[in-house]
């Protein structure tokens, strides 16, 4: 029956670690930084719209003060006399008087059709039609209906903002005769600025401060986690030897005592296997012996020809016999790794150098691609063996007319990934999950022990290797290896 699980790639596999520390990271800052943006924006409108109101508020009371200082009689007076009247410098001196004591800006007096008939910035709008007439035009109109509004914040052409009150000015029947404006400087609005940046500074101090706490904290969480990860891959990579140490005290370290308790009976049980096969390898070698010993001297008396070729056969198979016993217990073995430093430039070229004829034969390319550091920390002769068996399976796929392989090793993170490419005719899709079971094997000869012992060694350095196959587009293979500085 097919299996529907997923197979994990090496790089899915090294993201795993961030994508945990990163989700952490998320779920912590994510919620911490809305509560900031919400509160620090209904803080920043509620002030805005308190200090607007009370704004409003304050300038609608100075604009009916205003407006009780002009009288019906005087208004016809300012028509008659204008700015060279003494009512005008009557109602002026009032008005000026008002706009020091309230800190105002300017006040001024319109009529129905939204003149100045005084303005006590300037005398020369006496008479001119109101500049912001356009703007306002909405506020006037209330106004003249007999109610007094503020209108919205604007910005000056100082680049201050302002707001401004109306209050009508009525005679006895309760009619509107005239209009009163109040433009008052909204100050504190730069100080509102001023706290709108010292909001945003504050914020990204605040952010940064959530992502380092947020980051140390999920490394509390997420180490533990990738320590007992790495543990778990070694034993399922046969490296059963190193104790589990991970002194928490939580789940994670109850699972890493569970872990460590489990390790130690795969070991009890591995070292009862190794007897076991020792001992099978043992008893078959004893008949073996015979069988070669007794082959030898009865091919030494006998004179038939066709008799001495039956006495060959046998001591080939017997040969045979003793070589795949021998290749069955290095199999069984753990590989014992001795790891010394290795130049990659100088060990990829012993690797060309080894296959260079059998290239030339084939007529193959054998290119190789070094980046990052150009040391590493390896069995040699262990890994000689790996390149050599993978090399050698590239070139046995190998039946189209373009016959390349490439190397191409890089260092990134903590690991050290090599890919070897071929274009060969690659490997059919039923055979991907069986290539690393020993005696699997498609060619016509090999015991099918050559991939399994590659993934062995490279499990017993600390890595991991995966295939990537299309039929007729050839074979990829991914080995993965911590790398280590020296």
């Amino acid at each position: 029956m097919p299996s529907n699980k997923k197979n994990i790639s090496i790089s899915e596999v090294l993201s795993f670690p961030n994508r945990i520390q990163n989700t952490l990271i998320f779920y912590y800052l994510f919620p911490v930084l809305l509560i900031f943006v919400i509160l620090s924006s209904y803080f920043y409108i509620s002030t805005k719209n308190s200090l607007d109101e009370e704004l409003g508020k304050r300038l609608l009371t100075i604009a009916w003060i205003s407006s009780t200082q002009v009288k019906a009689v005087q208004l016809a007076s300012l028509q008659t006399t204008g700015i060279h009247g003494n009512t005008y410098k009557l109602i002026k001196n009032r008005f000026l008087d008002i706009a020091q004591k309230n800190e105002i800006d300017r006040i001024y007096l319109l009529d129905t059709q939204g003149h100045i008939l005084l303005d006590s910035a300037s005398d020369s709008n006496h008479n001119h039609a109101f500049e912001r007439l356009s703007i306002h035009e909405t506020e006037i109109g209330q106004t003249l209906q007999g109610t007094a509004v503020p209108s919205t914040l604007f910005k000056g052409n100082d680049g201050h903002f302002y707001k401004t009150a109306f209050s009508p000015i009525k005679d006895r029947e309760g009619q509107v005769f005239a209009v009163v404006g109040v433009d008052g400087n909204a100050r504190f609005f730069a100080n509102l600025r001023k706290l709108e940046h010292r909001l945003i500074v504050s914020g990204a101090f605040f952010i940064f401060t959530i992502l380092l706490i947020s980051y140390i904290l999920s490394r509390k969480i997420v180490t533990p986690i990738e320590l007992l990860a790495l543990a778990a891959k070694r034993i399922g990579d046969g490296q059963i030897e190193k104790e589990i140490k991970i002194y928490a005290k939580n789940e994670v370290g109850f699972l890493s005592y569970v872990m460590d308790e489990m390790r130690k009976k795969i070991v009890e049980r591995d070292e009862s296997l190794q007897i076991m096969l020792r001992g099978i390898a043992h008893e078959i070698r004893n008949p073996l012996g015979g069988i070669e010993l007794f082959g030898g001297i009865l091919q030494e008396n006998i004179q038939d020809e066709e008799g001495k070729k039956a006495i060959e056969k046998i001591m080939l198979e017997t040969n045979n016999l003793k070589s795949l016993v021998d290749e069955f217990l290095d199999f069984a073995k753990k590989p014992a790794i001795q790891s010394e430093a290795s130049d990659l430039h100088e060990f990829m070229e012993d690797i060309q150098f080894h296959w260079q004829q059998k290239l030339q034969e084939l007529q193959a390319d054998l290119s190789i691609s070094i980046t990052g550091p150009t040391t590493i920390f390896w069995d040699i002769e262990k890994m000689k063996r790996v390149f050599h068996n993978l090399i050698e399976n590239a070139l046995h796929a190998m039946t189209l007319s373009t016959k390349e392989i490439r190397i191409d090793v890089e260092t990134k993170k903590n690991h050290t990934l090599i890919h070897i490419h071929d274009t060969g005719t690659g490997i059919q899709k039923q055979h991907h999950e069986k290539l690393f079971k020993p005696f699997f094997t498609t060619k016509t000869f090999g015991n099918g022990l050559g991939l399994a012992m590659v993934q062995k060694i490279v499990q017993a350095h600390g890595g991991d290797i995966e295939i990537q196959s299309q039929e007729n587009q050839g074979t990829t293979i991914t080995m993965m290896l911590p790398y280590q500085k020296g």
